[in-house]
């Protein structure tokens, strides 16, 4: 009987740690079930999302079996519309005016240019692309493979297209044909400047979009209905307001035929803040400045001398300086009148006491 009690007391205290054993194992590893439930919780969504990354992967390949179709007997040199002129609609978005130059009259500009228009030789049914779908977006460098307007900026001096990271150009093709084309531009173009009022002066700066090969026989341009042209709301300049871009046709006759263009005229008034503080102020002081000699006892001729001639020489390289900026025109401006008077002011004063 003491045997079989022991032995059932060992019996007991070996169950005992064994449940500890097991207890302490669970405890020091409590996230395994949770591991095990997000394990299978993340393959029921990966098998979720096994449809529509299907439908997604078939979708894209319709759509290049799609584009695949419409390019078989595709010709990019015949215009949409063979005999009949083919309307293409132009818009411009303004991104930012980065420089003015009125030493080399030429402005800046960054832009989306927009271009619309339909072909009827691209035509297919929505039905084929999917419900979920209004367009198909085209693969890139597809431009050199499609009949595209040949739009170029009649007053362009520089210009480029924007790579990085991608080419920052798209184009979408929807079911009735329509292609939408947009492409980023950072263009620098001609503007002859009128300087007659400057600094007090508003200049008109016009971007002509014309056909470059294609004559209104083939090509008609127009202005996107609302949306002709465009700003960010963040626009500024640090010497211009813009205040208006009127638009108007700009079409010409050359040699070979009447070619379409379309212009835009931005309306840029000069803030005249700078040369407040600059030019007015400074000259102002100057000729007060000269008139104090008429305060000092004409026997001190030294002190009289030396503060008319000073007065004059600072006057004459303010003159010098507010016109180093600017084209040598030879028309009298504004600013030229200002300057004269005072150096006429200060001469005076000097011219008195002689």
């Amino acid at each position: 009987m003491p045997s079989l009690k022991i032995t059932r007391k060992v019996f007991i205290l070996v169950v005992i740690l064994a449940c500890n054993t097991v207890w302490s194992v669970a405890d020091t590893n409590p996230s395994s079930d949770q591991h095990i439930h997000i394990a299978g919780s993340q393959s029921v969504m990966v098998v979720g999302d096994e449809p529509d990354a299907d439908t997604d992967s078939e979708q894209r390949l319709k759509a290049k079996n799609i584009i695949d179709r419409l390019l078989q007997n595709y010709t990019r040199q015949n215009s949409p519309h063979g005999d009949k002129p083919t309307t293409v609609q132009l818009g411009i978005y303004i991104n930012s005016f980065y420089s003015i130059s009125e030493q080399t009259m030429d402005y800046s500009v960054n832009i989306y240019l927009r271009q619309e228009w339909f072909d009827p030789r691209l035509q297919y049914n929505k039905s084929e692309i999917g419900r979920n779908k209004d367009c198909v977006k085209l693969e890139d460098k597809i431009w050199e493979k499609l009949w595209v307007p040949d739009v170029f900026f009649r007053n362009e001096k520089k210009a480029d297209f924007h790579h990085v990271t991608i080419p920052n150009r798209f184009i979408n093709l929807y079911p009735s044909g329509k292609l939408w084309y947009v492409m980023k531009i950072s263009a620098t173009l001609s503007c002859m400047m009128q300087l007659q009022k400057y600094p007090l002066d508003t200049q008109i700066c016009p971007m002509m979009l014309e056909s470059f090969g294609h004559t209104m026989k083939t090509v008609v341009f127009k202005w996107l209905v609302n949306k002709s042209v465009e700003s960010t709301d963040e626009l500024s300049m640090p010497q211009f307001v813009l205040i208006g871009y009127p638009t108007r046709d700009c079409s010409k006759n050359y040699t070979t035929g009447s070619y379409p263009c379309l212009q835009v005229d931005f309306i840029l008034r000069r803030d005249i803040g700078y040369f407040i503080i600059q030019v007015y102020i400074p000259t102002v002081l100057i000729v007060i400045l000269s008139w104090v000699a008429f305060w000092i006892n004409t026997e001190a001729i030294p002190a009289r001398v030396s503060l008319g001639l000073l007065t004059v020489l600072t006057m004459t390289t303010q003159s010098s300086g507010a016109g180093q900026s600017l084209p040598r025109v030879s028309y009298i401006k504004a600013i030229d009148v200002w300057m004269s008077v005072c150096l006429i002011f200060v001469f005076a004063s000097l011219l008195e006491f002689a």
